[in-house]
């Protein structure tokens, strides 16, 4: 049976009111933490092997991505728990907000009651922002951009809007599994420096997306030595570069295919280019 290891509400505590990122670890297998592999290491370490280890499976793509859904699976279920009647955790719901995305997933939950408590804290804080009279510069008629009424507003349900109005409102979800996967990558780049069976593992995955490279190199700069570092990018844009090549070229035959001239080309490798391609270029695709 998967088991779930919550961090006790002391910790929260202390670690919300220093701005920390506040995210349970991921369930983790019991079973794999048996495996002659894994056994004795630490919870950080397994699920990311594990990726490894699943992402060389057929029809799976980036290691990277499957873990992320599980993080902001995680997040979203958080959001809605007990944690919300926390004063802490509510008062950096309602500082951050949820972007449309993550609200949309809400709603495609069964969690009402957790979705309307949170969607009324929000509330409440979007009227009081309301009512906050504008803040005016002495030297212009104009309001001041971060004081203006309903920009915060704005851009507590417009991540959009976040860009020009207050950068420091985004998404507590976001924010929180970025944070999670940032964690996967460093110790993913951590192991590549100190195991060679997970080097072996790393050099078998049929790719890593694009968002999920650049993160594992700013980690990978941290964690490796240089010749590492050199070898880890090297492999990196090798195998990406040859994905991005293949991928290509099947969507310019599945291109010259709408030509009345050519030959009917198969619609099920056309369909996995187009997957892939998506894939590689955004991560996620679900």
């Amino acid at each position: 049976m998967p088991g779930m290891i919550r961090p006790a509400d002391s910790s929260y505590q202390n670690m919300a009111g220093r701005g920390f990122c506040f995210l349970p670890p991921l369930p983790v297998d019991e079973v794999a933490l048996m495996r002659p592999e894994t056994r004795g290491e630490s919870i950080e370490v397994v699920p990311v092997v594990d990726a490894f280890r699943a992402a060389q499976s057929p029809g799976e793509l980036c290691p990277l991505c499957r873990p992320e859904m599980r993080a902001e699976a995680n997040a979203l279920e958080h959001l809605l728990g007990e944690k919300l009647m926390d004063p802490a955790f509510r008062h950096r719901v309602e500082k951050e907000g949820v972007c449309r995305t993550h609200f949309l997933r809400l709603l495609q939950g069964t969690d009402r009651l957790g979705l309307a408590i949170l969607l009324q804290a929000l509330v409440s804080q979007a009227a009081r922002t309301t009512m906050t009279p504008a803040a005016t510069s002495p030297t212009s008629a104009k309001p001041a951009t971060n004081d203006t009424p309903f920009v915060r507003l704005r851009a507590l349900f417009c991540p959009a809007a976040a860009n020009y109005t207050n950068p420091a409102v985004h998404c507590i979800v976001c924010a929180d599994v970025e944070a999670a996967v940032r964690q996967y990558c460093q110790t993913a780049a951590k192991l590549y420096g100190t195991k060679s069976d997970f080097r072996e593992l790393f050099r078998n995955v049929r790719m890593i997306c694009l968002p999920h490279s650049r993160m594992l190199l700013a980690e990978a700069r941290q964690e490796l030595r240089s010749y590492e570092l050199a070898e880890f990018m090297q492999f990196i844009k090798s195998s990406t570069k040859r994905r991005l090549e293949r991928i290509g070229s099947q969507l310019e035959t599945f291109i010259k295919n709408f030509d009345y001239q050519a030959a009917p080309g198969s619609r099920q490798e056309v369909a996995s280019a187009i997957r892939e391609a998506l894939h590689i270029l955004t991560g996620r695709t679900d």
